[in-house]
């Protein structure tokens, strides 16, 4: 198969490590790379053969699986002291990280404590204050650290200077109380490099070295589509590109590697932060929101992995989705939350929208008109049975099969996987 990748078609929190699992533990693929992103990406994994629930960052999805290397590509940003973290919760779960089946790429780029702050004092997109865009400048303007500095005895002076760059940053900027103490960050990052250090290598040989012996990978978006610094709802996006495009750079794979590639939708959609969202749920569907939202700290709650806040919810947008399709080439859909919408007496999807009183079927490339778009909707008829943990399609009432039917028909995508439920083995697999 090559390399697959599977992509966020919506604002992220879309499911995709479901979908990374099953290919993974089912498919047995052995190789999962992240190529986008940093500690901003938020991913929820369950293993049920260990009883363990993680909500990680920059790890990959594949961790759980006893014979994956998991790879962090050079595209990704790394903090760390948060990955020593992912490394610590990880382990602690059971499983035994080596630079056997944990590849860090040389190349990526390093998120100080000062990244951090500058996001936090000079944000204005509600963007998760992780130090991500600031690095990715850092990165851009070519002041920016990689990992490669920490194999390199003088890894701390290059530190101390960026360090006094940012301290500086911030004075400038009348920010002068939150600047650092530099030696104290230093000792502090010196633990973290000696944990991190042993992993650190050339994955991008790696990776090629694997492809040439017939070996697939999975190519794990961060985030998704609509939030990709060039095709999302810019400004109200990351600083990286998420696309499956986006996330081969980010591994070192050319264009041509990758074979397939999955979007993921979720129904209902959701999204964290400021930005335009169409098909918000009105004031009027509140009782709706309720039900979809569920309640904090339970398997599959609407409340971001990495901040805790409430998402906005809504209903599936599919002018975004056939966008998005476009931009990733999607050959397969996979669909989450399917059982959520159980127990609904009418349900949506928006087939277009009106802006300005015309109608408008394509997503426009000016953020500032989505804001205005009005989304026309085509209403289904609900169902009232229980779904959850249905494996099998013609298993699901006739409602729930013309509303996947309609998705796969306007988007002009198979849908190939569903998801019936917050566990892994909860999916419909066509």
């Amino acid at each position: 198969m090559g390399a697959i990748a599977v992509i966020g078609g919506q604002y992220g929190d879309e499911g995709k490590g479901k979908f990374v699992h099953y290919l993974v533990h089912d498919k047995k693929i052995s190789l999962v790379g992240r190529g986008n992103g940093g500690a901003n990406a938020g991913h929820n994994v369950y293993d049920p053969e260990r009883g363990v629930a993680l909500a990680l960052h920059l790890m990959p999805s594949g961790v759980f699986g006893d014979k994956t290397v998991n790879i962090v590509g050079c595209g990704t940003v790394f903090n760390p002291h948060s990955f020593v973290e992912e490394i610590q919760a990880v382990e602690k779960a059971g499983v035994k990280l080596t630079p056997d089946n944990l590849k860090l790429s040389s190349r990526a780029h390093v998120t100080l404590q000062t990244h951090r702050i500058i996001d936090g004092a000079t944000d204005k997109v509600g963007s998760t204050a992780q130090g991500v865009g600031p690095t990715y400048r850092d990165k851009a303007i070519r002041t920016g650290l990689r990992l490669e500095i920490f194999l390199h005895d003088d890894w701390k002076d290059k530190v101390k200077a960026l360090l006094q760059a940012h301290n500086k940053e911030l004075e400038n900027d009348n920010h002068s109380e939150l600047k650092i103490n530099i030696e104290d960050e230093i000792k502090k990052l010196d633990g973290s490099v000696k944990v991190i250090k042993p992993y650190i290598c050339d994955t991008v040989s790696y990776l090629h070295e694997q492809l040439a012996n017939n070996k697939d990978i999975i190519l794990e978006g961060a985030q998704a589509t609509m939030l990709d610094i060039n095709h999302g709802t810019y400004p109200y996006v990351t600083s990286s590109n998420t696309t499956a495009g986006g996330v081969a750079i980010g591994l070192g794979l050319p264009p041509t590697a990758v074979t397939k590639s999955i979007g993921i939708f979720k129904l209902p959609m959701t999204r964290v932060g400021k930005g335009p969202f169409t098909t918000l749920l009105t004031e009027d569907e509140h009782d709706i929101h309720d039900k979809l939202a569920g309640v904090k700290g339970t398997k599959g709650s609407e409340f971001g992995a990495t901040t805790g806040r409430a998402r906005s919810i809504g209903w599936m947008d599919l002018v975004m989705a056939k966008y998005t399709a476009m931009v990733n080439g999607f050959t397969d859909l996979g669909l989450t939350k399917l059982d959520m919408l159980s127990g609904i007496p009418k349900l949506k999807l928006c087939v277009a929208y009106e802006l300005n009183g015309k109608v408008v079927e394509n997503m426009p490339a000016d953020t500032s008109l989505i804001t205005e778009c009005i989304p026309i909707y085509k209403e289904f008829e609900g169902w009232d049975e229980d779904i959850s943990g249905v494996q099998k399609y013609e298993k699901l009432p006739d409602n729930a099969k013309k509303y996947v039917q309609f998705i796969e028909d306007f988007v002009g995508v198979p849908v190939t996987m569903i998801g019936t439920g917050p566990d892994n083995s909860d999916m419909i697999v066509r």
